[in-house]
């Protein structure tokens, strides 16, 4: 079993981490809307096999709390705030910290309008993750959010639940509200699968033979 374990009273009953299907997509609701007012369409968004998928996997891990990001358009440095105070809490620390660009950004590129230090939020958030299995630490897909995406990582055993941000706006004030998406979580199956990479000599006979659906190009 997956657990997820709070250090803070409170906040796993006001803003607990979800399974992904539980969370409303403010431009997916849009679209539905749209495709209901639009049924001739052939293709809609909303059935899209791939973001229906994923958007059913996992888990949400939302900031508990409203916090502030202010830069200054120097790419490296900000200044952040909080009206809930959590550096006292033992093991767990401020909320936010950040990595200096020696720990990263002087030696991967960044894209381009990106902070250079990556925020540490120090989430009130214990994972125990069972044997055999991985959690993969990821950006929400399709996210409503722009001004940062969650860096991607693997963690296995038990281990304290941050989250690292690329942050994208370098001039500016910004605040993210409680229950903003942090990132998204996919608990993997450590399994070794062996694979085949062969060339397909009658591609229209496979299509017809593996595919129902009519979209490929023959």
């Amino acid at each position: 079993m997956l657990k997820f374990k709070c250090f803070m009273e409170g906040v796993a009953e006001k803003m607990p981490i979800i399974p992904t299907k539980e969370h409303s997509f403010e431009w997916f609701q849009k679209a539905r809307e749209f495709y209901s007012q639009n049924k001739h369409l052939e293709f809609q968004t909303t059935k899209c096999p791939g973001i229906t998928s994923i958007f059913n996997k996992g888990w949400i891990h939302k900031t508990y709390k409203d916090f502030v990001i202010k830069t200054n358009g120097d790419e490296v440095s900000f200044v952040w705030g909080s009206e809930i105070n959590q550096i006292d809490i033992k093991f767990i620390g401020d909320y936010i910290t950040f990595h200096s660009t020696d720990q990263l950004s002087d030696f991967y590129e960044f894209p381009p309008g990106t902070l250079k230090t990556i925020l540490n939020i120090h989430s009130p958030w214990f994972v125990e993750i069972p044997k055999g299995y991985s959690l993969l630490m990821m950006p929400v897909p399709y996210n409503d959010e722009s001004r940062f995406t969650a860096a991607t990582g693997i963690l296995k055993g038990n281990q304290f639940l941050n989250v690292q941000l690329y942050w994208h706006c370098l001039n500016s004030t910004e605040v993210v509200k409680a229950g903003t998406p942090l990132n998204q979580m996919l608990l993997i199956k450590d399994d070794v699968i062996a694979y085949d990479i062969e060339t397909i000599e009658d591609v229209e006979s496979y299509l017809k033979e593996n595919f129902k659906s009519k979209h490929y190009i023959l």
